[in-house]
């Protein structure tokens, strides 16, 4: 069951547009545990306007973004060394391309091609990210893990708010996030 730490769900939760480029993998910048580049994924676009509390529905995922938390792409920064400091909020809606599939473990996998960070807003809300992985969501020890070019990063040792919960009802995983990159299943 989803705790009351989860973040809350909208009532309104959006569908992510229609595929934009179905079965394409060119486009993946991160790796997973056992198939960097995918046989079949899809590929889709959504509009995230980030004075709102909204969440969007791609594929089986779904990512929940809280009012003014996104950082403005042009002024923050991005890498490792940002992701704990503060920011420029970003003020104008922004398109968001995300590609999901399933690797070949059987593993939900999600890769958002833009280079976004987030910064807690006045509430101390962050996004979050929630994969369906239904066999997973079983497994006290499966998480939800970073990916970039030197492998998969449990960001959950360093930093305890990223933390991976479960709910085995629903069959999702779902954490956290602090930016965006590739997300993917380990269990």
């Amino acid at each position: 069951m989803i705790d009351a730490a989860a973040p809350s769900l909208v009532a309104a939760t959006a569908i992510a547009a229609t595929p934009v480029s179905p079965d394409v993998a060119a486009g993946i910048r991160h790796t997973s545990m056992a198939l960097p580049t995918p046989v079949v994924s899809i590929t889709c676009q959504f509009t995230v306007n980030p004075g709102q509390s909204q969440s969007f529905i791609v594929c089986t995922h779904m990512v929940a973004f809280p009012a003014n938390t996104i950082c403005d792409p042009a002024t923050s920064g991005y890498g490792s060394s940002y992701w704990l400091q503060g920011c420029t909020k970003l003020t104008t809606p922004i398109v968001i391309t995300a590609t999901t599939w399933i690797d070949s473990l059987g593993r939900a996998q999600i890769d958002f091609a833009n280079d976004i960070r987030f910064y807690p807003n006045a509430s101390g809300q962050l996004p979050a990210v929630y994969l369906r992985d239904a066999t997973a969501a079983l497994s006290s020890w499966s998480r939800i893990d970073y990916g970039n070019v030197n492998g998969c990063v449990n960001e959950a040792a360093a930093d305890a708010v990223l933390v991976t919960k479960r709910d085995p009802v629903t069959g999702y995983l779902f954490r956290l996030v602090r930016h965006f990159s590739g997300y993917n299943v380990l269990a």
